[in-house]
């Protein structure tokens, strides 16, 4: 019964917070307090709990570091003329009446670079929204056009960290795994195309501002030195480097073309990069494009993800998660494997706030479909809980873009990609015949 109390509780807050402007770690920080009390319920004591805490930081500490990267970029790209440049000639370069497709195609292809969702918004993304605000197109629809091109990658590219835990949870070769990852996906990415190029050429299109250009390229100075920061990104991605090191090398040169091209101060750009750009004397239109960004932006996803990732370690230990699990396996019963599957998904994307818990939680759980058929279960680990993260606004997959972003929660209602994909994958399965 109090595994039913406190799951209401917990729920409650966090549907509120969706549905209203407050901010998802208070109420995630009150399951936080649930949970303590349920292991405090079930005799755990204070070293107990710390050692919970502890072991579920563990999980989120080199996911921290990226996040933080990840802020001091979202600035550090604006003040060194990146992100202002790259808006400047990608409204001349990328047509208008497509820039929906744009969106998607573009991150499809970042993501399969970066094999980062979080790397590919932050990157591509930020100025993609950008350029959505500058030339007035729908900022839900860029955002979810984003968010499907960038979750792409993240599950198939060849430098995709969730691959790389997927083939280690099943036990499976990498290259087998895109080899039937890339026939799975074949068909969800054409309708997504599809569905992006309609809204393209029947949403509502509004010609660049002149005078918002005009305003960019006056405010700071512009030629192609301040693309380096953005070039450097596709010349080490190459090389392998890992999405720490791209993000970190990316910030260095931006830091120098900051102070040495831009002629801004050391303590300007410090400032920048901790608490956001916020340039004097810009009007409206052009702050929406050059202010904002930095460390301090990202507290609250950095904190989310901390608060989730101690979930986990409590779980482990208190199995606060087992009803859950006898309820899967009944429902199992009544509506197949697959269905539950989704349901189960969604709910551990709901509670934990990184991709990588979902998938090892699920990995735990069906454990035993690894032995039957090793493929087939990684496909379905690939095709449902890697991309239906990026479903909750919440999560993680998500919410990193709505934050950089600053557009609200309903935005992923757009992200048609993984629904699609969650759709198709399931009729797949029944017409796939697995010789692995």
């Amino acid at each position: 019964m109090r595994f039913y109390i406190i799951s209401i509780l917990f729920i409650i807050p966090l549907v509120a917070s969706v549905l209203s402007s407050i901010p998802i770690f208070y109420s995630l920080l009150f399951g936080l307090i649930l949970f303590t009390y349920d292991a405090v319920k079930k005799g755990f004591k204070f070293k107990d709990l710390k050692i919970m805490y502890k072991n579920g930081f563990k999980l989120v500490e080199n996911l921290i570091i990226i996040f933080t990267l990840i802020g001091i970029l979202t600035a550090i790209w604006r003040l060194s003329g990146t992100i202002p440049y790259l808006v400047y000639y990608g409204a001349s370069f990328i047509n208008k009446n497509l820039f929906y497709l744009f969106c998607f195609l573009l991150n499809v292809g970042m993501s399969l670079l970066l094999g980062s969702v979080n790397g590919t918004t932050t990157t591509m993304g930020v100025v993609l929204i950008s350029l959505a605000r500058a030339n007035g197109s729908n900022l839900l629809i860029s955002t979810g056009a984003i968010l499907s091109g960038a979750i792409f990658g993240d599950r198939i590219s060849p430098v995709s960290s969730s691959a790389v835990l997927v083939s280690n949870l099943t036990e499976t070769n990498q290259v087998e795994n895109r080899r039937e990852m890339l026939k799975s996906v074949i068909v969800p990415t054409i309708v997504t195309s599809i569905i992006f190029l309609l809204l393209s050429l029947f949403g509502s299109k509004q010609e660049v501002d002149i005078n918002l250009l005009n305003d960019l390229k006056s405010l700071l100075n512009f030629s192609i030195i301040c693309i380096f920061p953005a070039l450097a990104i596709f010349i080490l991605a190459a090389f392998k480097f890992n999405t720490r090191g791209l993000l970190l090398s990316t910030i260095i040169i931006s830091f120098f073309i900051s102070i040495f091209y831009q002629g801004f101060s050391v303590i300007e750009v410090i400032k920048a990069m901790i608490f956001g750009v916020n340039l004097p004397g810009t009007t409206e239109q052009v702050g929406r494009v050059v202010n904002g960004g930095g460390l301090v932006s990202m507290m609250f996803t950095i904190l989310n993800v901390i608060i989730s990732a101690i979930y986990f370690g409590i779980f482990e230990k208190t199995g606060f998660l087992d009803p859950l699990d006898k309820i899967g396996k009944k429902l199992e019963l009544k509506i197949g494997y697959y269905p539950v599957f989704v349901i189960m998904s969604f709910i551990f994307s709901i509670v934990f706030c990184t991709q990588s818990i979902v998938v090892i939680l699920l990995a735990q759980m069906y454990s035993s479909k690894i032995a039957e058929n090793k493929y087939e279960f990684m496909l379905d680990l690939e095709n449902v809980p890697i991309l239906v993260p990026s479903l909750i606004p919440w999560n993680m997959a998500a919410n990193v873009a709505f934050t950089v972003f600053e557009v609200p929660f309903n935005a992923v209602f757009y992200n048609f990609f993984p629904m699609i994909m969650l759709i198709y994958h399931g009729f797949y399965k029944k017409n796939k015949f697995f010789k692995k």
